[in-house]
């Protein structure tokens, strides 16, 4: 992980603060719910206390699923920290500044920011990716019917 140019660390090490917040949340939100299962005692209005269950019961199952996507990004992160090494062409985990914005291919996380730094985190499934992928800084890549320079490809 050592040869990982600078900029890009800082952009792997933003993205993984960023999941990690978002995992804290989502537990924080489970544990909640868990309280307020426990908390919760079946009163004499029957239907209303099992319509609350059935509602604690369909956010719990929502969060397991964003939990459960997010630790899989976390897991994909980590993949493309440990397998990184040095190209010259576009492709799975690179960092490629295109038409002045700064796209990260692997991680589907949508906008990434920090002060002076904005990136956009896309899966290797996204179309612009496919526009992207094999290309080097110079080469031009067509969207949107305009053809947009390749800056640079960390």
């Amino acid at each position: 992980m050592s040869d990982i140019h600078p900029f890009k660390l800082e952009i792997y090490h933003l993205l993984e603060e960023k999941l990690r917040l978002k995992i804290e949340q989502i537990e924080l939100d489970l544990t909640g719910i868990s309280e307020s299962k426990a908390g919760d005692s079946k009163s004499s209005a029957g239907d209303k206390f099992e319509t609350s269950r059935e509602m604690l019961a369909q956010e719990e199952q929502r969060l397991m699923q964003q939990l459960a996507e997010l630790r899989s990004k976390e897991i994909a992160l980590q993949r493309l920290m440990q397998s990184e090494k040095s190209s010259d062409t576009v492709q799975l985990g690179s960092l490629v500044k295109w038409g002045g914005n700064w796209i990260l291919i692997g991680i589907p996380e949508g906008a990434l920011s920090a002060p002076s730094l904005k990136v956009m985190c896309i899966s290797a499934d996204a179309p612009l990716f496919q526009i992207l992928k094999g290309k080097k800084a110079g080469d031009t890549a067509q969207h949107q019917q305009k053809s947009v320079p390749i800056e640079e490809v960390l």
